[in-house]
């Protein structure tokens, strides 16, 4: 899925207006992307325009009641993922990488080093 920054006169740090993201997750409420800090932050869906809907098959969803659901590729569905990815984890930043590398942007996100 791809979706272009609106250039609604919204000042957003580190987003481009009219420059497009990719989606490496969603829910009800957020897109989550990779900035242009390189870091996969979930922002407000109205921020963004659609411009390619199509989310891969083999993403997991999660439904709940009242029309709140999240969306995930496989090796970053995990509850706690992106927690570990923040905090450094060598497991997490491997699997995020190896994500980035298969779906092929990862010269979108900033290396990271590791402590």
């Amino acid at each position: 899925m791809k979706v272009r920054m609106n250039q609604n006169g919204a000042v957003v740090r580190f987003l481009t207006p009219a420059k497009e993201y990719e989606v490496i997750g969603l829910d009800h409420e957020s897109f989550r992307v990779i900035d242009d800090k390189g870091e996969p932050i979930l922002f407000p869906k109205s921020l963004f325009s659609v411009i390619d809907d199509r989310i891969p098959e083999e993403w997991i969803w999660d439904r709940y009641a009242g029309d709140e659901y999240y969306a995930n590729p496989p090796e970053l569905h995990e509850p706690g993922f992106y927690e570990d990815l923040f905090d450094h984890k060598p497991d997490a930043v491997g699997r995020f990488d190896d994500y980035l590398r298969r779906v092929g942007i990862i010269g979108q996100r900033q290396s990271r080093t590791l402590v």
